[in-house]
Formats: structure tokens, C-alpha cells, sequence
């Protein structure tokens, strides 16, 4: 059990990766879907995929946000976290 808790931390620590397992498992693959979650534009969302461009805090911050409210960390907000669709500012 500690390795999978490891692992999730070192996950969680790595807006890439957040990135990656947020777009997969509750953007069914849909960088657009991903893109309009965060509130960004999508070409800044593939470029911060394929490594052009660098995470700033700001996006970080809602990387770590979301993937909290739709990967199980968050139970806060249940309101926040029923549509994919809204991005954080809508959601919150």
C-alpha cells in the first residue's frame, strides 16, 4: 500500500503527469475537454504536453485543483466537481 501512496504523491507532484492521468481518465483523451477545465486555450494545453512550454504556478495550481476534485482527492465541493465541462473559476 505504501508504494501505490508513493507513487501518488510523486504523481501528484508533477503537473505533467497530472496532466496526462486527467486528460486519460476523466477527459476520455479530449485535449479540448482537458483544455476547457483548466480555462486555458487548448494550444497552450498541447504545448505544455509535448514539453514546448512550461507549467506556470497559475496552471499548476489548477492542474492540482482539478485533479483533486475529479481524481478523488477533493470531497469539499461536491457541487464543484459535477460538470467536466466548467472550468475551475466556474465550478468554484
Amino acid at each position: 500500500m505504501e508504494q501505490s501512496a508513493t507513487s501518488k504523491e510523486a504523481i501528484s507532484d508533477n503537473p505533467i503527469e497530472l496532466l496526462k492521468s486527467l486528460r486519460s481518465q476523466v477527459y476520455h483523451d479530449n485535449t479540448e475537454e482537458l483544455a476547457l477545465g483548466l480555462g486555458r486555450p487548448v494550444e497552450e494545453v498541447e504545448a505544455w504536453m509535448n514539453g514546448s512550454e512550461s507549467i506556470d504556478e497559475d496552471a499548476a495550481f489548477k492542474i492540482s485543483r482539478l485533479a483533486d476534485e475529479r481524481l478523488g482527492g477533493d470531497t469539499s465541493g461536491p457541487e464543484a466537481a459535477k460538470d467536466p465541462n466548467k472550468s475551475i473559476e466556474q465550478r468554484v
